[in-house]
């Protein structure tokens, strides 16, 4: 367990570094550090909306859950898969698609582009090209009938990670910390680690124990960089700076957001909240 001094001392190296790091890239012309102010208490403090991040969590577990599919159509064309069962999975891809405003019209596996239309022609060569040339006729009763997908089985990483997400969904923010800290304890080789040091840090944030949040978003950023969760995690790091009364360590973030990632979520986030910074 950290002292209060040692959180502190680690915060302020944290913000120092930001400064640091744009300065020698020519982003900022100041030379010296943003200082961090008293952090209230956590029940002193208005809780932040947490409505963007949300959002832009959302949409990253969206692309995600892509990816996915895709990997399941690829295995099932290389293994010889049935058509309906491919169909089945890319008409999922698609109804993702849609909702993420994302161009529906091609062909769901990786690296395989397509112009929009009918999407059972490229089955249909792969399915001739495996049969050597010769396509097996079906029947229409063999055509209709149901494919049930098999989900593959959940590791144990897996289900203590789901159940921390729970956890954390329905509001229960300290047991949620704790079980993601559990999987940290039990599987420290998971692929999910990342992943769960960033949910520790939004039940910090959620909780507006906005130090304790900056320097689980840290771990993310200096641990795993290029990780899924580093665009969010660069995010909240600067609306839990921006909360703690530090607007030059958020301005900071924001800028590198706006300034790298423009065309991303967490980059037109980030743009807005320069703007309402501005403002005031």
């Amino acid at each position: 367990m950290k002292t209060g001094g040692e959180s502190c001392r680690r915060l302020s190296l944290i913000a120092i570094a930001l400064v640091a790091t744009l300065s020698a890239a020519g982003c900022l012309t100041r030379t010296a550090g943003p200082t961090l102010p008293y952090v209230k208490p956590a029940q002193s403090v208005a809780p932040v909306d947490p409505t963007p991040i949300r959002i832009a969590s959302r949409v990253e577990d969206m692309e995600t859950e892509i990816q996915r599919l895709r990997g399941s159509i690829e295995r099932l064309e290389v293994t010889g898969g049935s058509e309906q069962a491919i169909r089945n999975l890319q008409d999922r891809v698609a109804v993702i698609e849609r909702q993420l405003g994302i161009d529906s019209g091609r062909v769901a596996s990786p690296g395989q582009p397509v112009q929009s239309g009918d999407q059972r022609a490229p089955i249909q060569a792969r399915t001739e090209a495996r049969a050597g040339g010769r396509v097996s006729p079906q029947t229409p009763e063999q055509s209709a009938a149901p494919v049930e997908i098999q989900n593959d089985p959940i590791l144990p990483d897996e289900k203590v990670y789901r159940d921390a997400y729970t956890l954390f969904k329905n509001g229960s923010f300290d047991q949620a910390a704790i079980q993601f800290e559990d999987l940290l304890k039990k599987h420290p080789q998971s692929q999910l680690v990342p992943d769960a040091i960033y949910w520790i840090g939004e039940a910090r944030l959620s909780q507006g124990r906005f130090d304790e949040a900056v320097l689980q978003f840290d771990r993310v950023l200096k641990e795993f960089p290029g990780s899924k969760k580093e665009l969010n995690a660069l995010l909240n790091q600067g609306q839990a700076f921006e909360k703690m009364g530090d607007a030059k360590s958020a301005k900071i973030i924001y800028q590198k957001l706006v300034s790298e990632f423009p065309h991303t979520a967490q980059g037109r986030l980030a743009s807005g909240k320069l703007k309402s910074l501005a403002s005031h």
